[in-house]
């Protein structure tokens, strides 16, 4: 079933490899300017090369007020896919010390509050109706 997304302006966080990738990819052949965000330039270069109207940009979620800068910059959206994140196999949960636990909020949770405070608070100061799509995994 094909979707419309024509003259809507979505933000794709982790877009670079899986899911996130595949969600700007179709977001952006369904006629949506697509936003996508990583901490790699390298692989966000990969796929503006292969998809030219996806719209690059370079942030570490972590580093929240430099994110948020970048976020006010841009035109109000129509939606977000809060997508990135890291995975938590690096500890089992009985051997997973405070700091680790502390970098997997930070990237899986934090981070997708942020983005979502940024587009949803110009979303409302123009009235405009959106979505916002939180995915999440195991960590």
């Amino acid at each position: 079933m094909p979707f419309d997304f024509n003259g809507k302006k979505v933000l794709v966080t982790g877009a670079v490899k899986g899911i996130g990738r595949g969600v700007a990819i179709a977001l952006s052949e369904s006629g949506c300017k697509v936003y996508a965000l990583s901490r790699t330039k390298s692989s966000l270069d990969s796929l503006t090369e292969e998809y030219p109207n996806i719209t690059s940009i370079v942030a570490d979620l972590c580093k929240w007020e430099d994110t948020k800068k970048k976020l006010e910059k841009l035109e109000v959206l129509d939606g977000l896919v809060n997508n990135a994140g890291i995975d938590g196999y690096d500890y089992t949960a009985l051997e997973c010390p405070r700091e680790y636990l502390c970098k997997l909020l930070d990237n899986n949770l934090l981070s997708a509050i942020n983005c979502s405070q940024v587009v949803a608070k110009k979303m409302i100061e123009v009235k405009i109706k959106g979505t916002i799509v939180n995915v999440s995994s195991v960590a």
